[in-house]
C-alpha cells in the first residue's frame, strides 16, 4: 500500500533538515517560489542563499524526473547558477541540475560541499 502523503512528508523532511543546518545565530528563513501565470502554473519547493547565490530546491520522493518549474525558475533567474533536486536517485549532475539522495540534505552544510558549490557558482 502506497503512503499517500509521502511528497508532503518527505518536503517537510528536507526542509527541517535545512533549517537544522543552519548556524544557531542565523536569522535565514526557508522560502519557496510559485509563479501563477493562467495556464502554466510553476513552484519550487525552496530557495536556498549561500554567500549571495540563490539556488532552487526540488525536493522528489521519487525520480521527479521532468523539473518543469526548476527549469523555469532558472531560466527567468540566471543570477541561480544552478539547482538542487533532492530525491530517490543517486549523485549526479545533468544541465543545471545538481541531483543528491535525500540522505544528503546536510550536505549543503559540509564544509567541503560550500567549497564545491562556490567552484561551481565561480
Amino acid at each position: 500500500m502506497a503512503f499517500v502523503n509521502q511528497g508532503t512528508v518527505v518536503e517537510a523532511f528536507v526542509g527541517q533538515e535545512l533549517l537544522c543546518y543552519l548556524h544557531p545565530q542565523s536569522k535565514k528563513s526557508l522560502y519557496f517560489w510559485k509563479r501563477e501565470k493562467k495556464g502554466s502554473q510553476a513552484a519550487v519547493d525552496y530557495l536556498y542563499e549561500q554567500n549571495g547565490c540563490i539556488f532552487p530546491i526540488e525536493v522528489k520522493s521519487d525520480k521527479g524526473s521532468t523539473l518543469k518549474s526548476m527549469h523555469l525558475f532558472l531560466e527567468n533567474h540566471p543570477k541561480s547558477p544552478f539547482g538542487i533536486r533532492f530525491s530517490s536517485l543517486g549523485y549526479s549532475t545533468i544541465e543545471q541540475i545538481d541531483s543528491r539522495p535525500l540522505y544528503a540534505v546536510c550536505s549543503l552544510a559540509d564544509e567541503e560541499q560550500r567549497e564545491a558549490l562556490q567552484a561551481l557558482v565561480s
